[in-house]
């Protein structure tokens, strides 16, 4: 006790004094710490795991697929009459202008019409079509003829769809091009003025039917590309004239000035087939487009075509034939050569033991290359 009150208290004084010399007064700065935090050496632990899955589901291509371009085949066609037929006549598809005379300044707008035949019970698209056309001089005629209605009730039974058209003969004075040719013997000798400028109202109309069916595909279920042309007499030479014509011939010649019905022609549409049957026809309609401008129509890109003529025709003579023989020759697209010991009009005639318009049939199915079911 002795020595904590006498030396303990020097201690206790030494201890306070020191206490308040070294606490913060609020006045002095703070004591910076320059001391460096320890360093670490270790290395980073390594991420072993692996990366989250990308759940997220990948964006979706709305851009529509690129249009397919590859053509259909064409419905296959029965050997046998299989289908009902349908027939819807007096069906308009286009209009044409009618005058008192030729070149008079009077036309007025006529219906064009056709016939339609359809095989109840086909397949529902891309039928095959026969396109038949009258005869009868370019100055009379009929689709409801007895011979073409028998072709179009035989093929659409067994799986074609017909179109039998009617057109402009000469007593209709269509507009006819200002530069057509003005006399017949340059063009065909035989031939009156009258079946001349009929020429190019038949044939424009022609054309125009045929591209109504092809605007009309849809409507019809039938395949553009698999389209047959058939005809007798007049009928003849206009379905020569689809099958080795350019697209532009009898259509492009007059203005819609001049002719306001050429508006609804279909002129995209193409006027061009795939086969023809040529019963004793000619090569007028031809012969007057070389006379206009000069230039010989007939090349490597025709219709095959069946020539079929009486050589005793005294309408049409045989030598047409044995013309469009030659031509035909000389492009090298196939033909078949049919004389007839008949006159003209030999409806009744065969062929290898074959009615006309069985023959027809298979020449017809053959180079359109259309499957035949038995």
């Amino acid at each position: 006790m002795r020595w904590f009150s006498s030396r303990g208290w020097v201690v206790l004084v030494a201890l306070v004094f020191a206490l308040f010399s070294c606490s913060d007064s609020g006045d002095s700065p703070p004591v910076e710490d320059t001391s460096q935090p320890p360093v670490d050496t270790a290395p980073p632990p390594v991420d072993t795991a692996p990366p989250p899955a990308d759940t997220a589901p990948s964006p979706v291509d709305t851009a529509p697929p690129p249009e397919d371009t590859t053509s259909s085949e064409p419905a296959p066609v029965q050997s046998k009459a299989t289908y009902e037929v349908k027939v819807t006549p007096k069906v308009v598809y286009a209009q044409g202008l009618t005058h008192s005379g030729w070149g008079a300044d009077d036309g007025v707008p006529m219906d064009l019409i056709l016939d339609v035949y359809e095989p109840i019970g086909a397949p529902a698209t891309d039928k095959p079509v026969l396109f038949i056309v009258h005869g009868g001089g370019f100055k009379s005629g009929s689709p409801t003829q007895g011979q073409l209605v028998q072709w179009a009730n035989f093929f659409t039974a067994r799986g074609f769809v017909c179109f039998s058209i009617d057109y402009r003969v000469a007593k209709f004075y269509g507009t006819i091009p200002a530069n057509w040719p003005t006399d017949p013997e340059e063009v065909q000798p035989g031939m009156s003025l009258d079946q001349l400028n009929a020429l190019y109202t038949s044939g424009r109309d022609a054309k125009a039917a045929l591209r109504w069916v092809r605007a009309h595909a849809d409507d019809y279920g039938i395949h553009k590309e698999a389209i047959a042309a058939m005809g007798g007499s007049a009928g003849a030479f206009l379905v020569l004239m689809l099958g080795v014509s350019d697209e532009a011939d009898y259509g492009t010649e007059l203005t819609e000035a001049e002719d306001p019905t050429l508006s609804g022609l279909h002129m995209d549409e193409s006027a061009k087939v795939g086969a023809v049957v040529d019963l004793w026809g000619g090569t007028g309609l031809l012969d007057a487009l070389e006379v206009l401008d000069g230039k010989d129509r007939f090349d490597a890109t025709d219709a095959p075509i069946a020539i079929i003529h009486g050589t005793q025709d005294e309408a049409v003579p045989f030598e047409e034939a044995e013309q469009i023989k030659a031509k035909y020759d000389a492009t090298g697209v196939p033909y078949t050569y049919n004389p007839l010991d008949a006159g003209h009009g030999a409806w009744g005639e065969k062929i290898d033991g074959k009615k006309l318009h069985e023959y027809g049939f298979g020449f017809v199915v053959e180079h359109l290359a259309l499957t035949e079911i038995p």
